[in-house]
């Protein structure tokens, strides 16, 4: 660096491994093409993951939970286990990655090339899920991160209620919350990724992006500069 006060001074970065806990949207939305493409949103997010995964230090640690991975999601207005909206037991356990070839890193592969897509979107149960259940337990002196992908529009409250349709889509806010209370009461930031067609969820043609901007940014990952209302969103549109 060059530059005032700076001029003169130089130094080198170093890799710290971090913890991640993958939370990925494989509802029925995401087997819809993406705009401007013959390809599913699904599709491009799991070819997108590996590469992702594949230029991870080998230092990381890494776990994921897919939701709700099943076929059927059922409806309900009252109050259900988590197991009937999310596939609990296909929760991959964090660990560290290693290097190429490593079993955990076929294990990542093998769960992506495993997603069973359909049903409804129960973002909120499946992110706490993976917190709780995954990354809190998860002992380690490295910071940990939960990572959010999803084309947007959470269509379960908390404990699987609702009809699991996109037309039926349920607010937002409560996710919002319990990413903040992630971040101030346990020091988790959790960064958000809005996959393809988050711009336009299906059925309502309604702009998603804002709610995942806003969670980014109560989450601690927001952009430099960033708007939650765009068009430089806070979250990775």
């Amino acid at each position: 660096i060059q530059n005032g006060s700076c001029a003169g001074w130089a130094g080198e970065g170093e890799l710290v491994p971090a913890v991640l806990e993958l939370v990925v949207d494989v509802s029925g939305s995401m087997e819809n093409d993406a705009p401007g493409s013959r390809s599913s949103k699904w599709s491009i997010t799991h070819e997108a993951l590996l590469d992702a995964i594949d230029n991870l230090s080998p230092a990381t640690a890494a776990g994921m939970l897919l939701y709700p991975n099943r076929d059927n999601t059922g409806e309900s207005s009252r109050p259900r286990p988590i197991t009937d909206c999310v596939r609990t037991s296909a929760l991959l356990p964090i660990e560290v990655l290693g290097e190429t070839g490593s079993s955990q890193r076929e294990a990542v592969e093998q769960t992506l090339d495993d997603a069973n897509t359909g049903g409804g979107t129960p973002t909120h149960d499946a992110y706490r899920y993976a917190l709780e259940e995954g990354l809190i337990p998860y002992e380690t002196p490295f910071e940990k991160f939960m990572l959010l992908i999803t084309d947007g529009q959470p269509t379960y409250s908390l404990e699987c209620t609702g009809t699991g349709m996109a037309v039926d889509a349920v607010d937002p806010q409560p996710i919002i919350d319990e990413i903040q209370r992630a971040r101030e009461a346990e020091g988790i930031r959790t960064f958000v990724i809005g996959s393809p067609g988050s711009e336009r969820a299906v059925d309502t043609d309604e702009d998603t992006r804002p709610w995942l901007s806003e969670a980014a940014s109560v989450g601690g990952t927001a952009a430099t500069g960033c708007s939650i209302a765009g068009p430089s969103y806070c979250h990775l549109d």
